[in-house]
């Protein structure tokens, strides 16, 4: 039986990054190589077609990978990719949900309009205290990073804070 998953933690993407997503292929509950290519298509929220049957890379045993590249992580989105492959001698669809986050990890409008719209008032909650509570909000995220991240990739991050800092 062929199962599969969101692979290295490519459920959420930066967005204005490379773009990489990956899937995990199993068979009966082990990562198993489709028996020959695996091209992936990528459509947006809206349907529209973002990448279109174009050849994954087979990274390791049962794991596929293909970089969107940047011109196509520079809207905060939700995508849908369609991994297509034979395994045990059967064409198989793999679905994958991926989705471009933007930062601040949300935008003012979107606190006001989510859920039932606690902070839609902007005379009891204006936009500086909506922005202070975002920024609370990174900093303790940021702080619980550094104490898992290796070196390397706490640079990368902290880089890439500093840059989208400089945008607003």
């Amino acid at each position: 039986m062929i199962g599969y998953s969101v692979g290295n933690g490519t459920a959420q993407i930066f967005k204005d990054s490379l773009g990489r997503i990956y899937v995990n292929a199993y068979v009966d509950g082990t990562l198993t190589d489709a028996s020959g290519s695996v091209t992936v298509t990528v459509t947006d929220e809206a349907g529209n077609v973002v990448i279109n049957e174009q050849t994954a890379t087979n990274e390791s045993t049962g794991v596929y990978y293909y970089d969107l590249g940047i011109s196509n992580t520079t809207n905060v989105n939700k995508l849908y990719a369609v991994w297509t492959g034979t395994w045990e001698t059967v064409s198989q669809k793999l679905r994958t949900n991926h989705e471009i986050m933007g930062f601040p990890i949300f935008t003012e409008k979107q606190a006001r309009e989510f859920d039932i719209q606690q902070l839609s008032s902007a005379s009891d909650y204006p936009d500086a205290t909506i922005f202070e509570e975002i920024s609370i909000l990174v900093t303790s995220l940021c702080l619980d990073l550094i104490k898992t991240l290796p070196f390397s990739e706490l640079l990368k991050l902290l880089i890439y804070i500093i840059f989208e800092l400089s945008l607003l």
